[in-house]
């Protein structure tokens, strides 16, 4: 089990506390998104849309680990831990907490953000069908503890962290682009490029 690094006593000035947020600088073209998915009527309907963009990685990941916790801490209560356990334990296995947090490396707040999201999936659909159910779901199928496929949570909302290229054009691209004659070969159409968008969005390839 991964346990949360113990802060400093006293944390130095905003500043500093800012950079610990920010984390390192990102490679040129790079762009660093959180997307939103949200659900309702048992997945009946649902939207995927960026939440959010950052200008580095750890924000993004700090932001991503924020929120799935705040979504997830209803439905799981005070008992955190005793919630995910064996092959569903989370690292660290507790709710967000900024300060600790802090001293994370960027590996592990993207592997928690990852698993939390994961583990509201699992763990709500089971809770949801009740502790009676939960108890004979584990006696007869050992293998499948805390997992009720046959149940929906009906409304929810996860974030996840997505990294892209950027889109961005720069000034010699978009002087090629103005001065062309008439439609560019290969370039896609209306309904091509929504599907990629819509696709980036998701956090598909």
């Amino acid at each position: 089990m991964t346990t949360l690094p113990t802060p400093p006593a006293k944390r130095a000035k905003p500043a500093d506390i800012a950079a610990l947020v920010r984390g390192s600088a990102s490679a040129d073209g790079i762009e660093h998104h959180v997307t939103e998915y949200s659900w309702w009527h048992s997945h009946d309907g649902s939207v995927t849309a960026v939440d959010k963009s950052f200008p580095t990685r750890r924000m993004a990941l700090l932001y991503c680990s924020k929120k799935n916790s705040d979504e997830l801490k209803p439905h799981v209560g005070s008992d955190w831990a005793k919630h995910f356990q064996g092959v569903y334990e989370l690292h660290p296995n507790t709710p967000f907490q900024l300060d600790a947090f802090l001293d994370l490396s960027d590996e592990l707040i993207e592997a928690y953000a990852s698993e939390l999201s994961n583990a509201f999936c699992r763990l709500v659909r089971a809770h949801s069908a009740g502790p009676d159910f939960s108890q004979k779901l584990t006696t007869r199928w050992p293998c499948s503890v805390r997992v009720c496929r046959t149940q929906k949570i009906a409304k929810g909302t996860v974030w996840r962290y997505v990294q892209r290229k950027a889109q961005s054009v720069n000034v010699d691209e978009l002087i090629t682009m103005l001065s062309r004659e008439g439609k560019e070969v290969g370039e896609p159409s209306h309904v091509e490029r929504q599907r990629l968008l819509m696709g980036n969005l998701a956090g598909f390839d």
